[in-house]
């Protein structure tokens, strides 16, 4: 993709760019122009069906993280449905000022381009890589609370926001060490917009992470879904696998879950090196519950952690 001659837009945008980071606000335009973002190269860094992220530059300066949507299309509806979730991702950002949520530059929508997000570009990557990576360096327990604590700011938003797909993938880790949650909405943007685009066709990769009232036709958006995927997030982040990781089919896995199965106690040396005890697994088990309101909520939940 060619970068264009940015003009008075780009110009001004570089102005209050530099402004705005030094204020560490955010761009008071978040409908940006094709012509002030730039891949770096034409290969994702990571793909899934729903979404592409690349590496990229914003007015040839700022490093971003480009999400491109696979499927959706470019219309009005779309550029409607991109607007209205700014304002809340702009919500959060004033309450949160990117402590535990990933600062949001903005979207883009033309035509001849797939419809993405752009977002602050964390050299660390997504926390599952990055326990994997840096495993004995890791005090679990705080970034695990640290998470909690993101979910807790969306959870307590008025009124409430729930992420809908929170897993290691969507949690990214900034240059200090800290989780900042990230994706949110972003799977109810694919389940409005996309017109080839449903829960079972492209979520099924986050089929493992699925509170079981999902799969029996419950509203999806609800915080106690996000407290069960918290529980699995958990779970993947001790074990560095997938839940029911000995199960190849995502599909499969939904009909154990809602059969109430969960995955086993692990007892590794790692494992509970990493501070898997009785009293967060107890905790998790609580978060994982099969009726939601058995589940605590994300200030219990947070409550539970402090005295682990």
């Amino acid at each position: 993709r060619q970068v264009k001659e940015p003009g008075i837009r780009s110009g001004l945008s570089q102005n209050l760019s530099d402004l705005l980071s030094d204020l560490e606000e955010q761009l008071p335009d978040m409908n940006l122009q094709s012509s002030e973002i730039r891949r770096l190269s034409t290969t994702p860094i990571s793909t899934s069906l729903r979404v592409d992220v690349y590496e990229g530059l914003y007015l040839e300066r700022r490093k971003v993280s480009i999400r491109e949507l696979r499927t959706a299309t470019v219309n009005d509806h779309t550029l409607r449905r991109f607007e209205r979730e700014v304002k809340i991702w702009d919500q959060v950002w004033k309450l949160d000022r990117g402590r535990h949520i990933l600062p949001f530059y903005g979207f883009c929508i033309s035509d001849g381009v797939r419809p993405c997000t752009i977002s602050q570009w964390q050299q660390n990557g997504s926390a599952i890589s990055y326990v994997k990576l840096h495993d004995t360096q890791i005090d679990y327990k705080v970034l695990i609370k640290g998470i909690a604590q993101g979910v807790q700011i969306l959870h307590e938003m008025n009124p409430p926001i729930v992420h809908g797909d929170l897993k290691g993938e969507n949690i990214m880790i900034s240059d200090a060490g800290s989780p900042l949650i990230a994706n949110f909405g972003l799977s109810k943007i694919i389940e409005d917009i996309g017109a080839e685009v449903t829960y079972s066709g492209s979520l099924d990769e986050s089929y493992r992470w699925f509170a079981p009232e999902i799969f029996d036709g419950q509203p999806m958006m609800a915080t106690m879904s996000d407290i069960y995927s918290l529980a699995m997030t958990i779970y993947e982040l001790l074990t560095h696998e997938r839940p029911f990781s000995d199960l190849k089919l995502n599909h499969s896995v939904s009909t154990l879950i809602v059969e109430g199965r969960r995955p086993p106690r692990p007892n590794s040396a790692e494992v509970v090196q990493r501070g898997l005890d009785d009293s967060l697994w107890g905790l998790v088990t609580q978060c994982w519950q099969g009726d939601p309101l058995l589940r605590p909520t994300i200030s219990e939940a947070i409550t539970s952690l402090d005295k682990i």
